[in-house]
């Protein structure tokens, strides 16, 4: 009798430990999809983006104002994209940030599950999944999501 319930128990942790699982992939490519979306506008619309473009292209020597985290991310995100002209070069790098607006999701999620349950860390990553500030940030080439 007490195989059995112990069997049951399992089955039941490894069925919360998948809806769990899938439940945070949804909220991540939820995430990272309106952290994409309407990202094709255009380059001027921030003035630090195009200075960032210059220093991921190369045209221009990085002078050390901007972290390099996001120019590396850039140029990584570039490189993958085989992007060459400007305005594809900031898509790249836009994409890389939407990237990290999404870990900053994964991240809530993993910091809220060592003081809450599962379900209430679910919540608390999907509401920073759709927070404006978090969304808003991640539509530029900027380093403020990292921060």
């Amino acid at each position: 009798m007490g195989l059995v319930n112990i069997g049951e128990t399992s089955s039941v942790g490894k069925r919360q430990q998948i809806f769990i699982s899938s439940a945070l992939a949804v909220i991540l490519m939820g995430s990272f999809c309106i952290n994409c979306w309407g990202n094709d506008f255009a380059l001027s619309l921030h003035p630090d983006e195009s200075k960032k473009v210059r220093f991921i292209s190369g045209d221009k020597k990085t002078d050390f104002l901007h972290p390099q985290l996001i120019i590396k991310l850039g140029k990584l995100s570039s490189h993958i994209a085989s992007a060459s002209s400007k305005e594809e070069i900031v898509k790249a790098g836009r994409t890389s940030t939407a990237l990290m607006g999404s870990f900053a999701v994964l991240f809530t999620f993993g910091l809220a599950r060592q003081f809450l349950s599962a379900p209430t860390s679910l919540f608390a990553a999907s509401l920073t999944a759709v927070a404006p500030g978090i969304v808003i940030h991640s539509h530029y080439l900027k380093e403020d999501i990292a921060l």
